[in-house]
C-alpha cells in the first residue's frame, strides 16, 4: 500500500509529531521520558507507536533512535 502524499500519511505524521513533542517539548509524559532516558541514555528522539492504559500500569510501544 502506498501512503506517499494521502491524507492518511499526513495525519500519521502529525500524530507522531504530537507524541515526540509531548514527551521532549511540553512535559506532558515526564514518567514516561525519565524511565527511556533511564534506560536509554543516548536517547534523542522517541515516538510512541500505541498506548494501551490499564488499571495499575500504562503499557507503551515507543519507537527510539
Amino acid at each position: 500500500m502506498r501512503l506517499k502524499g494521502t491524507k492518511t500519511e499526513s495525519e500519521f505524521r502529525e500524530e507522531l509529531l504530537h507524541s515526540k513533542r509531548s514527551l521532549f517539548g511540553d512535559g506532558e509524559n515526564n514518567e514516561l521520558k525519565n524511565v527511556l532516558e533511564n534506560e536509554y541514555p543516548s536517547l534523542m528522539s522517541a515516538y510512541v507507536l500505541h498506548w494501551t492504559p490499564n488499571q495499575g500500569e500504562d503499557i507503551y510501544m515507543v519507537l527510539g533512535n
